[in-house]
C-alpha cells in the first residue's frame, strides 16, 4: 500500500506549482487532552522563518499515516506548517479507540494547544477526508479565531440518514466499515466480509467472528428510528445541528458515487446563507477515493487535481494567505454526467421543471413491467411479483457501498455500471418511456412515488433509474429503497395491515445528469438491493434480531395517477 501512496504522492507533487520554500523538518510532539491523555502530533515545518499558517489534519487509521504525512509536507513546501494527530487510541496515541466518542473534545482541546505554539502565525485551516473532516465538523460550531476556514471531503453531518434509508440499513457501508475498525485482527481473513454480511440474526455477528460485542455497532443496528438512541441525543443529535452554525468559509468536496453523497449534500442546504455566499461545493463522478469509477467514461472529471489536493491548495491560499487564485465562492460546481462538462449553479439544489411519467402495464411487453408514459391511463392495473429473502437481487454499483475499498472483501463495485437487460429476474418489474426526443438534464432528487400492496405486516420496495442508451444498454441513475414501516421518511414505526395498498415516496440522492437524445428512462422495481441494503425478512420487527425470513407477493398498483416518476429537470 505504501508503494501505491508514494506513487500518488509522487502524481500531486507533478500537479503543484513549484514549491517556493521546501520541507524542512518533522517535529513529533504528545499533546496533552483534557483527562491527561496523550495523543501522537507530527508538524511539518517549511525552510525559513516563521510562524506560518497553519494547516491541521486529524487521522484515526495508521495505513494512512504516510500518505497524510506526505500531503503535509507538499503543503509544508509551498508555505504552510502541517500538522498531524493520530487520534485517540490509533497509531502512537494513548487511550483507547472508541469510533466518533472523543472526538469533540480532542478537537477543541488540539485546537487550544495549536493556536499557542510559535510556529502558528495566528491563521489556520482545518482538513479531512470522511473520518478526518468528522473530527473538524464535530467541532465547527466551536472553533477559536484563529481557525479561518475548513474542507471536508466525503462526511455527512446526519449520522441517522447516513446509516438507514427509509428503515433500510446500508449493510455493505457500515458492516464493513464495523469490522475493519472493530479493533479486532481481521487480516488474512479475506471473507470475512462475507460472512459479515450473511450472519442471521445479524446481531450476533460481532459474538460469531471476534467473540466478543461491538455495543457501538448494535446501538445502530437496533435503533431504526430517527427518535431513538443513539441518533435523538448526544453527539450524533449534536453533529445535525452544527451546519447550521458554521459561521467560517467552508470547502465542501462531495462525490457523485460517494457513500457521503448524500450527507455532504444536506451539509451545504443547511450551511447560512451568509455562510455559503463565502464557501463552495464541488461534486465530481467519484467515488470515496476521490477517483472516477465504474463502466462509464468521465473527461475533464479532474478540475481539483489527483485526491483534490491541487484545489485544496488553492483554497487554502485564497483563505489563509489572501493570494488571489481566481476562487469561485458562493456557487455549487458539479459533473454533469453524460454531458462530461462541470456546470456551476448560483444556488443549490437548482430550480427545476418537473417532468412526470406515470407507470402503467403493458401486455406487450416480453418482461414483467410496462411503459413510462407522460400521459395516466386513469385505469387501475396491477402489477406483481413474489420476493424470496433467500434470493435476493444483488447490488450491482450506486453509491451506497464501501466495502470495495478492500480488494479481499470481494464486494460489489460502486459507480454507474452496465445493468442486466429486463426480464431477466421474476422479481423485477421494469418500465421504460419512449426514446427522448432532446437532451434533459437530471439537476436534483428524482423522487419515485409508488402505491403498494402486499401480503405481509412489513416488507421492502427498491427502485432504480437507468439511462437506456440507444445501443440497449442500460446504466444505473440513482437508486433507493424504503420498508413499508418506516415508510416516507418516517421518524418512527408506521403500522401496516396485510393488503392494504398504501402511497409511498422514495426520494433518490441528487445528481446531474443529461439523458442523452435518442436514450430512454429505466426503472426497475424489487424488493431487495443486497448488500447495498440488509434483507428485508419480510417479518416486522427488529431486523437485526431476526434469524427467519418467508416469501412475500408484492403488488404494484398502476396505470392511474398513484404510481409515478418526477425528474427535475434544469435547462
Amino acid at each position: 500500500m505504501q508503494k501505491r501512496q508514494k506513487e500518488t504522492l509522487e502524481i500531486i507533487r507533478r500537479e503543484l506549482p513549484s514549491p517556493p520554500y521546501g520541507f524542512n523538518k518533522k517535529i513529533d510532539y504528545m499533546v496533552q487532552m483534557r483527562d491527561g491523555i496523550k495523543l501522537a502530533t507530527h508538524v511539518y515545518l517549511p525552510e525559513g522563518e516563521g510562524p506560518w499558517p497553519t494547516i491541521l489534519m486529524r487521522n484515526p487509521y495508521p495505513h494512512m499515516n504516510y500518505f497524510f504525512g506526505g500531503i503535509l509536507e507538499l503543503f509544508s513546501s509551498n508555505g504552510y506548517a502541517g500538522v498531524l494527530q493520530n487520534c485517540r487510541g490509533t497509531s502512537d496515541s494513548e487511550g483507547d479507540w472508541e469510533p466518533y466518542l472523543h472526538e469533540r473534545n480532542d478537537g477543541i482541546d488540539m485546537l487550544e494547544w495549536l493556536r499557542s505554539q510559535e510556529f502558528v502565525n495566528g491563521k489556520i485551516g482545518l482538513y479531512g477526508h470522511s473520518y478526518g473532516a468528522f473530527v473538524h465538523l464535530i467541532i465547527a460550531n466551536q472553533l477559536p479565531l484563529e481557525v479561518k476556514t475548513l474542507v471536508l471531503s466525503q462526511f455527512g453531518s446526519d449520522r441517522h440518514r447516513s446509516v438507514y434509508m427509509n428503515g433500510m440499513f446500508r449493510h455493505d457501508i457500515y458492516t464493513a466499515w464495523g469490522i475493519q475498525n472493530s479493533g479486532f485482527d481481521i487480516s488474512g481473513q479475506g471473507d470475512i466480509y462475507q460472512q459479515a454480511i450473511n450472519t442471521r440474526p445479524h446481531i450476533n455477528m460481532d459474538l460469531e467472528l471476534f467473540g466478543e460485542k461491538m455495543n457501538w455497532y448494535r446501538d445502530w443496528l437496533t435503533n431504526v428510528s430517527r427518535v431513538s438512541a443513539p441518533w435523538s441525543d448526544g453527539i450524533w443529535a449534536e453533529m445535525k445541528n452544527i451546519p447550521s452554525q458554521i459561521n467560517r468559509p467552508v470547502f465542501l468536496i462531495g462525490g457523485w458515487h460517494d457513500h457521503h453523497l448524500d450527507g455532504m449534500d444536506q451539509i451545504y442546504r443547511n450551511l447560512p446563507n451568509e455562510t455559503k455566499e463565502k464557501s463552495k461545493f464541488v461534486v465530481g463522478p467519484w467515488a470515496h477515493s476521490l477517483a472516477p469509477i465504474g463502466d462509464l467514461e468521465y473527461p475533464n472529471n479532474n478540475i481539483l487535481g489527483t485526491s483534490t489536493i491541487k484545489g485544496i491548495l488553492n483554497w487554502f491560499e485564497y483563505q489563509l494567505k489572501g493570494v488571489d487564485v481566481r476562487e469561485s465562492v458562493g456557487t455549487v460546481n458539479t459533473y454533469v454526467i453524460r454531458d462530461n462538462k462541470w456546470h456551476t449553479w448560483k444556488q443549490w439544489p437548482p430550480e427545476t421543471e418537473k417532468f412526470r411519467f406515470y407507470l402503467q402495464k403493458s401486455e406487450d411487453c416480453a418482461y414483467n413491467g410496462g411503459i413510462l408514459s407522460q400521459h395516466p391511463l386513469n385505469k387501475g392495473q396491477i402489477i406483481s411479483y413474489r420476493y424470496d429473502p433467500e434470493n435476493p437481487l444483488p447490488t450491482n454499483g450506486g453509491s451506497a457501498l464501501l466495502a470495495w475499498m478492500n480488494p479481499d472483501f470481494k464486494a460489489p463495485q460502486p459507480g454507474s455500471v452496465l445493468q442486466e437487460k429486463p426480464g431477466l429476474r421474476d422479481d423485477v418489474v421494469t418500465f421504460i418511456s419512449n426514446i427522448m426526443q432532446e437532451d434533459m438534464m437530471i439537476s436534483g432528487n428524482i423522487k419515485v412515488h409508488l402505491a403498494v400492496s402486499t401480503d405481509v405486516e412489513d416488507t421492502a420496495f427498491t427502485v432504480r433509474i437507468d439511462e437506456l442508451f440507444e445501443s440497449g444498454e442500460s446504466y444505473n441513475i440513482a437508486d433507493g429503497i424504503t420498508s413499508l414501516s418506516y415508510r416516507n421518511q418516517a421518524i418512527s414505526k408506521k403500522a401496516y395491515s396485510p393488503n392494504e395498498v398504501v402511497e409511498i415516496e422514495i426520494e433518490l440522492w441528487a445528481i446531474t445528469w443529461c439523458v442523452k437524445k435518442g436514450s430512454r428512462i429505466r426503472l426497475d422495481i424489487s424488493s431487495s438491493n443486497f448488500p447495498a441494503y440488509h434483507l428485508h425478512s419480510n417479518f416486522e420487527g427488529s431486523w437485526a434480531e431476526q434469524a427467519e425470513t418467508r416469501v412475500a407477493t408484492q403488488n404494484i398498483h398502476v396505470g392511474n395517477t398513484v404510481s409515478y416518476v418526477d425528474l427535475p429537470i434544469s435547462n
